[in-house]
């Protein structure tokens, strides 16, 4: 495993060391799930980007759009709630 030296602000490790000893968790331990949960966002981020994007670059078709209303109506319709099911 690499090594890698930081430097941080003191009121940042003390929040760091605090956080560690409240875990039982190493610093390095510590770094590595707040960069892991940090990369993990970022992936969401750009897949949720991509995907605005896509919609975007093309968005449903008027005759998709209507197939997706009538749909929805014919399965509700088929399907009717009792007041039992309101909760």
């Amino acid at each position: 495993m690499s090594r890698v030296a930081i430097s941080l602000p003191d009121d940042l490790l003390l929040a760091v060391e605090k956080e560690r000893r409240t875990h039982g968790i190493t610093r390095s331990e510590l770094f590595r799930r707040a960069v892991t949960a940090f990369l993990q966002r970022q992936r969401e981020r750009e897949a949720i980007d991509d995907y605005v994007a896509g919609y975007r670059n093309q968005p449903e078709a008027d005759e998709e759009l209507a197939w997706l209303s009538n749909t929805s109506r014919e399965v509700m319709a088929a399907n009717p709630w009792s007041e039992d099911d309101r909760g």
